[in-house]
Formats: structure tokens, C-alpha cells, sequence
């Protein structure tokens, strides 16, 4: 997940899909990134997210992804 402060065309949005590895911010207005593969950790601030309850990951399109779970979420500050 990332956020930005401004709209993206999808070309940017292409790109950025395709190379983001190993990550460095690096797009204009980026402020959040937490790719969600295998830790809650966001990638600007080095900071991790809390979990409650059990949510877990899945195979994801590009390593893993996301997998919620009934009472379950992540939290960050």
C-alpha cells in the first residue's frame, strides 16, 4: 500500500508496479509504503505496524500480499 499526495497518471502507476525493488522512495509526493510481503513494516519511516488478532499473508501477484482475518487488523501510529 502506498499513499501520495497527488494524483497518479497510470503510466506512473505501471512503473512503479515494475520496479520497486529493492525499495528507496523515489517517487514525487510519496509518503507511505508498505508493500505487506512477509512483515507490517512501512518502508519511508522504518516503522512497523501492530497487529490484533491474526492477520496473515498470501501468495501475491509479486511475493505476498495481504490476508485479512475475522477480528483481525494492523494498526499504525
Amino acid at each position: 500500500m502506498r499513499f501520495f499526495d497527488k494524483a497518479l497518471s497510470a503510466s506512473e502507476i505501471q512503473a512503479i508496479i515494475e520496479f520497486d525493488s529493492p525499495y528507496m522512495a523515489k517517487y514525487s509526493g510519496e509518503v507511505f509504503y508498505m508493500p505487506f510481503d512477509g512483515n507490517y513494516k512501512e518502508m519511508i519511516s522504518k516503522t512497523e505496524a501492530t497487529k490484533i488478532g491474526t492477520p496473515d499473508f498470501a501468495a501475491g501477484k509479486k511475493g505476498q500480499a495481504y490476508a485479512g482475518a475475522t477480528d483481525s487488523y494492523i494498526t499504525y501510529p
